[in-house]
């Protein structure tokens, strides 16, 4: 398969995605008000289990600390990406 075709997989297979990550959050919603609706965190029947949960987790920015502090503590990461841009938008336009 040659790199074009797969871009315009890729890109086509990504458009999905994103309509499908909407309807998504929209049942999301749906679960989330039926829960409160009922007051509980849980529930589940013979097929799913639907269970709410709350994770905090503590942030830092290095503007809120001292420079030593950021130095010793933060822990770095790597992430690698590839970002694709429909250029055939910009040409419709």
């Amino acid at each position: 398969m040659e790199l074009d075709e797969v871009l315009r997989k890729w890109a086509s297979v990504r458009t999905t995605i994103g309509e499908l990550e909407k309807k998504v959050e929209n049942y999301k919603r749906q679960a989330e008000k039926a829960l409160a609706k009922m007051g509980v965190e849980d529930y589940a029947n013979d097929e799913f289990r639907l269970k709410r949960q709350v994770q905090q987790r503590a942030v830092m920015s290095k503007k809120m600390v001292p420079v030593e502090v950021w130095d010793r503590y933060a822990l770095p990461q790597k992430v690698e990406f590839l970002t694709l841009t429909s250029l055939r938008k910009k040409e419709e336009k």
